[in-house]
């Protein structure tokens, strides 16, 4: 099977990773990286009559997260050509899932960051020629920020105990992991469609234009696509593999994926063109099945 038409694919994780503290067996079926063809963005209530003792059946887990950026004024490059930085913090969030749609959330874990940004023709040139800017972080600001006593939806310690050895937390603050979350470049969704890009390989499919239409539906406008990067991360061959999963990348460019979206609520955030500045929802083309779905 192609990996154009491999809804699936193995990834080679912690030994052990599908065992659950609490649970006699492991759950049925290999853990899997698939396309999220789930049109449903809503964020959801954790749904607590569901908190039975012992071994909790969890399905999935998706990726998202928010960005807020502010934007320097004026070009403070020395360069004719127009580059623009700013700042960035926001946080990134993974979903633990008993099934996808409205009611299936167990509870969230988020890691905090600051950073930068900045945005330039050819900023990434020759690595990635078509993406029109980058996310940087400072890895020292990297941090689990999950506290139930604040959000509702967080893990506390009773789900992290459910959840066992499923737990991703300790992979994404690992150094794949923060050399995985710490840069992100950027593609604009306009360029993108310009340029006929389908961020994932898959034959019967254009999942751009699907995400940005359900987005549309729902009142929310996909901004921008954010790619990973492979090497020495959690997103190489070592871990997720995303590459061998589909994840495509702008030019052919060697070495990075289409991983994250970027949505914004038009009516509070009026941005356009091909800069990011204000409040922005992360979403994923991807999430992480515990079973074949």
């Amino acid at each position: 099977m192609n990996r154009g038409t491999r809804g699936w694919l193995r990834l080679l994780l912690l030994v052990g990773l599908w065992s659950v503290l609490g649970c006699d067996e492991p759950p049925d079926g290999d853990g899997d990286v698939e396309v999220d063809d789930d049109d449903d963005e809503s964020d959801d209530d954790d749904d607590e009559s569901d908190d039975d003792e012992g071994c909790y059946p969890l399905s999935l887990i998706e990726f998202g997260g928010a960005l807020s950026v502010r934007l320097s004024e004026g070009d403070d490059d020395d360069s004719a050509e127009l580059v623009v930085e700013g700042v960035v913090e926001g946080h990134y969030t993974l979903k633990y899932r008993v099934s996808p749609g409205e009611w299936g959330l167990f509870c969230d874990q988020r890691f905090g960051f600051e950073g930068r940004v900045k945005f330039a023709s050819g900023v990434l040139d020759p690595g990635c020629s078509s993406c029109v800017g980058f996310i940087q972080l400072d890895p020292s600001t990297l941090m689990d920020i999950t506290n139930s006593d604040e959000q509702i939806d967080d893990c506390s310690a009773y789900h992290l105990n459910l959840i066992g050895n499923r737990d991703f937390g300790p992979l994404l603050l690992s150094d794949q992991g923060v050399n995985g979350l710490t840069e992100m470049p950027l593609l604009d969704v306009e360029t993108a469609l310009a340029l006929g890009f389908d961020p994932i390989d898959r034959d019967e499919d254009d999942q751009l234009a699907e995400r940005r239409n359900a987005l549309l539906e729902g009142g929310f406008e996909l901004t921008h696509i954010g790619f990973v990067l492979y090497e020495d991360t959690i997103f190489g061959p070592e871990v997720f593999d995303l590459e061998s999963a589909g994840g495509n990348a702008p030019d052919g460019s060697a070495g990075l994926g289409a991983f994250w979206t970027l949505h914004k609520d038009p009516e509070t955030n009026p941005t356009a063109g091909p800069l990011l500045d204000g409040e922005y929802e992360l979403g994923s083309f991807w999430r992480y099945s515990l079973e074949r779905l």
